[in-house]
């Protein structure tokens, strides 16, 4: 089993949707912890809904991020956890117990990629650079897993860039060891400051024949700038408004998508929920 914590701010609608793909699509997660930042009544207002449809996971409102992630990950008793972010989607049902049967059995592996496998190709849309696939090598085990030396590429693309914070799954020591010594004010700050001590880690990650979840860029909500569509009808104001009038993201235009890059624009479809 995996420990998990979801960051989330403004964005009740998409989380929503990583929840629900998570219920359909990834029943290996326990203890999940979902930390929010509603920046108005509203967006707090949609927390408050979505909390009520998902009462078996534990709902954090963000106060002190440092002492709130710290002690959520603290908490943490399973040997290994990941992150999520709430635009992601987990698109795919297929065990990642051969991944932490592989970290379990090796001492040389930083962490496991659920957004990156062998159907990623050579873009990466957040950096909008040619993304260098790396040479893989296999497990005899007949698993489908891959490995390969992230430090082998262009640290600012998708498969040599080792310390996302969403659907990467790491050792929890490996967390609570940089969480409890690190400063940062958002996410961003988090997955910045943890990338700068990418010379400590480990040289190798692994992934599955296939990415189990993508991220869909179609806003912005974190301070500083990432790529992102910027269409009026995906903006956070307007999808929290549709959530809260009751309307959902349809999920049957990504489970099971065949995509080539792990995060990208793609429109919502907004049903009755």
């Amino acid at each position: 089993m995996i420990d998990t914590i979801i960051f989330s701010k403004d964005r009740a609608m998409q989380l929503e949707l990583l929840l629900r793909s998570i219920r359909d699509n990834f029943k290996e997660l326990n203890n999940i912890h979902i930390l929010v930042k509603g920046t108005t009544e509203d967006f707090n207002n949609g927390y408050i809904k979505l909390a009520k449809m998902y009462p078996e996971h534990k709902w954090v409102a963000e106060s002190d991020i440092v002492k709130n992630v710290q002690n959520i990950i603290n908490s943490f008793e399973s040997k290994y956890a990941m992150t999520f972010v709430d635009d992601e989607i987990v698109i795919r049902d297929h065990s990642v117990k051969p991944m932490l049967d592989i970290l379990e059995e090796f001492d040389n592996i930083h962490c496991a990629s659920l957004r990156l496998g062998n159907n990623i190709g050579e873009y990466c849309y957040t950096a909008d650079l040619s993304d260098k696939k790396p040479k893989f090598e296999t497990y005899i085990d007949g698993s489908g897993v891959r490995q390969w030396d992230w430090t082998n590429g262009d640290c600012r693309v998708d498969w040599y860039y080792p310390s996302c914070i969403n659907s990467h799954i790491y050792s929890t020591q490996f967390l609570k060891d940089w969480i409890n010594k690190m400063s940062f004010g958002n996410i961003n700050d988090l997955e910045g400051n943890l990338n700068r001590c990418r010379s400590e880690f480990k040289h190798y990650m692994i992934c599955m024949e296939k990415s189990k979840t993508i991220n869909v860029a179609n806003n912005l909500t974190q301070t500083g700038y990432n790529r992102h569509s910027n269409k009026p009808e995906f903006t956070l104001e307007e999808l929290n408004k549709k959530f809260l009038e009751g309307f959902i993201i349809d999920s049957k235009d990504f489970y099971n998508i065949n995509n080539d890059i792990a995060t990208f624009e793609k429109d919502y479809r907004l049903i009755k929920g």
